[in-house]
């Protein structure tokens, strides 16, 4: 029997039992449903396919805790909604920056210190965004 005839809770059990390499037969799989997902919840070209990234992050951090009990589609999908549900937040709390920002700018009477800062928030909220998930919520957590 060959990885493309198996099943993906066989394959999932096999990535738990440390046969990581069998991770990207279930990413080629599912990987295309996922890429849907997110551009249907808005999230354009390369920002879905980091958002299915994202998902296999998560798949390969928590593989460990895989029980085998159910289809390992419904436990995917459940990294799948999270992770959407974290990028819709990091989007808000961006345009939350910005719009504080903006309020700044226009109190400020200075075109270039308002434009300095609307430069510097917007360096600021690119790099909370290069960050792992994790370190980013010990930033972001209010």
């Amino acid at each position: 029997m060959t990885a493309g005839e198996t099943s993906d809770e066989a394959l999932m059990a096999a990535v738990r039992g440390g046969t990581v390499g069998l991770l990207g037969v279930l990413f080629e799989r599912h990987a295309g449903l996922l890429r849907g997902f997110f551009r249907r919840r808005g999230f354009a070209g390369g920002g879905a396919d980091d958002l299915v990234q994202e998902v296999f992050l998560r798949v390969l951090r928590y593989h460990a805790s895989w029980r085998g009990e159910g289809a390992f589609a419904g436990w995917l999908w459940r990294f799948a909604a999270n992770v959407a549900n974290d990028a819709l937040l990091r989007e808000r709390r961006g345009n939350e920056i910005a719009r504080a920002v903006a309020a700044r700018v226009a109190g400020s009477g200075d075109p270039a210190a308002g434009q300095a800062r609307i430069e510097e928030a917007a360096t600021l909220h690119a790099a909370l965004a290069r960050l792992p998930a994790d370190d980013r919520q010990l930033i972001e957590w209010r």
